[in-house]
C-alpha cells in the first residue's frame, strides 16, 4: 500500500463519510501532516497521575504509546486501559520494571485489567499501550486508569460513618483513602443503586501499599469487619467486576470503623430507635459501658419483609465483641462489656446478597440504669405489651440476702414465650427464666444491696412473637399486696394465671405456727405456699395437689413473716380459688 493510499485508509477509518466532510484540500492537509510524522510508532512517554486518568487514541495501524510511573517494591498497581468507543481496538497494557524486564500486561475487549500486580523493584516503571486485534491494525480513542497504594486520593477521604455517591465509568477506577489504626475494624458496602449490570468490586490496601483485603457481588461488596493490620492511611478502590469489567452505573459507598462511626448518635438506655436500611446502607450507632456491665440489643424488621437485621457490636478500642443476625429479629443476649469506654454499633442487612431494604426497631438496654418502664411494687403486678423484637426494662430495689420472686405471664396463650432476666446493680448477672405461658423467677437470692434491673423479651423461635404480659414481683420482706393474715382466722382469694399473691404476719419466738392452703375448685391448681423470716430470708415451703400444708413450725426470728401463694401445676399457669388458714399456738419446749 503507498503512503497516500494509508492515509486515506485512516482517514476514512476516523470518519466514513470523510468524502463530505474533508475537502481536497483538507485531505491534502492531512496526508502532508502524516508525511512529516517520524516513522517510530512510539508517542512520547508520558507521566500516570496515581488516581488519574489519561484520555488518548491510537490513530496508527501497530501504534504504541508509552507512560511511566514511579513505585517503591511491594506496592500494589492497578491500570485500565478501556476503548472508549466500542469499535475493534482491542485494548493491550505491558508494565516493565525499572530495569525493564517484563512485569505484566493484560489485554481485552473493552477493558484491560492490570489487577494489583506487586511492584517488585522501586524506580520508574514504564507502560505500554497498544491494540491487540488481529493484525494490531485497529485504532481508536482509549482511557488510562492508573492507581498505585499508598497515595491514591482522586475523592479524598471517607468519612466514618458516612456516604459517598459516585458514578463508575466505563473501566473507571475510583479511589479513596481512610485512616486507621492496627486492630480497628474496617466495614464497607459498596451498592450498584441502578441494579444495573454493573459488579460493584472494593479493595483496600495498607499504608504500605499491600494488599488487605477486597469484595465484589451482584448488587452489594461487603467488607466486613476486616482488621486494620497496620496504622495509618488505608487506600480504597472501586471498580467493576463485570465480565469484561466495562459495565457502568451509580454506587453508594458505606464505610464505617470503630471507634469511633456514630451517625446516627448515641443509643437511649432502656430505648428504641426506628430507622430504614437503604440497599447496602450501614448505620451505626454509639453507646457507654463499663467492664462487666451487660448489653442487650434486639434488631427487628418491622414490615416482615426481605430485610435480615444484622448488628455488630465494637470495643472502645475498636477490636470485635459480638454480632449476630437471624431473621425478623438479631438478639445479642446478655453480652458482657470487657472494656470501659465508648461501643460502636453497627446495623446492616444479612440477606443473600447484602442488598434487602426495610424499616428496624433497635432495642437497647444495659445494666445497670435501664428503667424504660420505671420500678417495680413489691407485691404488685405490671400489665405490659411486647411488640416484635421489644425489650421491656424495670429495676428493684434489694438489700443482699433478700429473696426476689418474679413471675412472668403470656395473657392471652399466644405465641409469646415470656423471658425475664435479673441483673445485679453492678450490671452483672444475677438469673434468668423463659418458659411458654410464665417464667418463673423463684426465690432467687440478691447477693448485692442496691437497684436490680430487669428486662422482659420473647424467646419464642425467632424472637418475634408478640402479646401482652403481666409482670408480678415479690421480695421479701413487705410484701403485703393482700394484707395480715390473723390466728385462726381464714382468707380467700384467687390466683390468676401465672399470679403471686402475699401476706403477711406477726409471731414471736414464743410461738408455734401451722399453715393450711387449699384448693377450693379441685382442678389443675397446686397451692403452693412459701414463707420468708422478717430479715428476708427463706423460711420454709410446701406444695401439693388440692391441699398444702406446713405443720407446727418453730421461727429462729420474731417478727412479721411473709407469706407468697402461687401455682406449683406444670407450666405454673394454672388458675383457681383457694383458702388460706393460720394458726399459732405456745411453743411449750
Amino acid at each position: 500500500m503507498s503512503i497516500s493510499n494509508f492515509c486515506v485508509s485512516v482517514l476514512r477509518s476516523l470518519a466514513p463519510n470523510y468524502q463530505r466532510h474533508f475537502s481536497p484540500q483538507k485531505i491534502i492537509l492531512y496526508i502532508t501532516v502524516l508525511l512529516l510524522t517520524p516513522f517510530s510508532t512510539f508517542s512520547n512517554a508520558d507521566s500516570l497521575v496515581n488516581g488519574g486518568v489519561v484520555s488518548s487514541a491510537i490513530i496508527l495501524p501497530q501504534q504504541q504509546h508509552s507512560y511511566t510511573f514511579a513505585a517503591n517494591a511491594n506496592e500494589r498497581i492497578n491500570i485500565n486501559v478501556t476503548d472508549v468507543d466500542n469499535t475493534n481496538f482491542i485494548p493491550w497494557v505491558t508494565i516493565y520494571k525499572p530495569d525493564g524486564t517484563y512485569l505484566a500486561q493484560s489485554w481485552s475487549q473493552n477493558v484491560a485489567v492490570v489487577d494489583s500486580i506487586v511492584a517488585t523493584q522501586t524506580g520508574t516503571y514504564t507502560v505500554i499501550v497498544r491494540d491487540a486485534s488481529t493484525g494490531n491494525a485497529s485504532i481508536g480513542a482509549y482511557k488510562i486508569y492508573f492507581s498505585k497504594a499508598p497515595n491514591a486520593v482522586e475523592l479524598g477521604s471517607l468519612i466514618n460513618g458516612g456516604i459517598q455517591a459516585e458514578f463508575i465509568d466505563k473501566g473507571d477506577i475510583d479511589t479513596y483513602q481512610i485512616s486507621a489504626n492496627a486492630n480497628e475494624r474496617i466495614n464497607i458496602n459498596v451498592t450498584d443503586v441502578d441494579n444495573t449490570n454493573f459488579i460493584p468490586w472494593v479493595t483496600i490496601y495498607k499504608p504500605d501499599g499491600t494488599y488487605l483485603t477486597q469484595s465484589w457481588s451482584q448488587y452489594v461488596a461487603v467488607v466486613d469487619s476486616v482488621v486494620a493490620t497496620q496504622t495509618g492511611t488505608y487506600t480504597v478502590i472501586v471498580r467493576d467486576a463485570s465480565t469484561g469489567n466495562a459495565s457502568t452505573g451509580n454506587y453508594n459507598l458505606y464505610y464505617s470503623k470503630a471507634p469511633n462511626a456514630f451517625e446516627l448518635g448515641d443509643l437511649i438506655n432502656g430505648g428504641i430507635r426506628a430507622e430504614f436500611i437503604d440497599k447496602g446502607d450501614i448505620d451505626t450507632y454509639q453507646i457507654s459501658a463499663n467492664a462487666n456491665e451487660r448489653i442487650n440489643i434486639n434488631v427487628t424488621d418491622v414490615d416482615n419483609t426481605n430485610l435480615i437485621p444484622w448488628v455488630t457490636i465494637y470495643k472502645p478500642d475498636g477490636t470485635y465483641l459480638t454480632q449476630s443476625w437471624s431473621q425478623n429479629v438479631a438478639v445479642v443476649d446478655s453480652v458482657v462489656a470487657t472494656q470501659t469506654g465508648t461501643y460502636t454499633v453497627i446495623v446492616r442487612d444479612a440477606s443473600t446478597g447484602n442488598a434487602s431494604t426495610g424499616n428496624y426497631n433497635l432495642y437497647y438496654s444495659k445494666a445497670p440504669n435501664a428503667f424504660e418502664l420505671g420500678d417495680l411494687i413489691n407485691g404488685g403486678i405490671r400489665a405490659e405489651f411486647i411488640d416484635k423484637g421489644d425489650i421491656d426494662t424495670y429495676q428493684i430495689s434489694a438489700n443482699a440476702n433478700e429473696r426476689i420472686n418474679i413471675n412472668v405471664t403470656d395473657v392471652d396463650n399466644t405465641n409469646l414465650i415470656p423471658w425475664v432476666t435479673i441483673y445485679k446493680p453492678d450490671g452483672t448477672y444475677l438469673t434468668q427464666s423463659w418458659s411458654q405461658n410464665v417464667a418463673v423467677v423463684d426465690s432467687v437470692v440478691a447477693t448485692q444491696t442496691g437497684t436490680y434491673t430487669v428486662i422482659v423479651r420473647d424467646a419464642s423461635t425467632g424472637n418475634a412473637s408478640t402479646g401482652n404480659y403481666h409482670l408480678y414481683y415479690a421480695k421479701a420482706p413487705q410484701a403485703i399486696e393482700l394484707g395480715e393474715l390473723f390466728n385462726g382466722g381464714a382468707l380467700l382469694g384467687f390466683i390468676d394465671k401465672g399470679d403471686i399473691d402475699t401476706f403477711h404476719f406477726s409471731v414471736s419466738l414464743s410461738e408455734k405456727i401451722s399453715i393450711t392452703i387449699t384448693d377450693l375448685d379441685n382442678n389443675s391448681f397446686i397451692p403452693r405456699i412459701t414463707l420468708y423470716y422478717p430479715d428476708g430470708t427463706y423460711f420454709t415451703q410446701s406444695w401439693n395437689q388440692n391441699t398444702a400444708t406446713l405443720l407446727n413450725l418453730s421461727p429462729t426470728q420474731a417478727g412479721k413473716i411473709t407469706v407468697l401463694i402461687r401455682d406449683a401445676s406444670t407450666g405454673n399457669a394454672s388458675t383457681g380459688n383457694y383458702r388460706v388458714v393460720l394458726s399459732k399456738t405456745l411453743n411449750t419446749n
